[in-house]
């Protein structure tokens, strides 16, 4: 069962999104993966940041935990893909609006 915080009645939020929206570098990475079209890279997501590669590295990995982003790789190829979990993040904006 997802780990969720309920705010008002009928109205939740997976507790991943909770963790996204309170860390700014997390923010930033969640807004550069739904505003851009295809999968980034670690070395795209660090160019477009201005951070180190392992600094992005490590709140991508929190956020594929969260399930706020996926991953996926290109046969035969080590470079991993990072997209938003759209499902997830619509539907906690729909419920944050509910709440308004």
């Amino acid at each position: 069962m997802e780990n969720t915080v309920h705010m008002e009645e009928n109205v939740s939020l997976p507790t991943g999104i909770l963790k996204i929206v309170g860390n700014e570098v997390r923010v930033s990475i969640l807004f550069y993966l739904i505003m851009q079209p295809d999968s980034l890279t670690l070395d795209d997501l660090a160019r477009l940041m201005g951070k180190a590669k392992s600094t992005i590295h490590h709140h991508v990995q929190i956020m594929i935990n969260e399930k706020v982003v996926m991953v996926s790789s290109k046969e035969g190829s080590k470079i991993k893909y990072f997209t938003a979990n759209m499902k997830l993040v619509e539907g906690s904006i729909s419920n944050t609006c509910m709440m308004a």
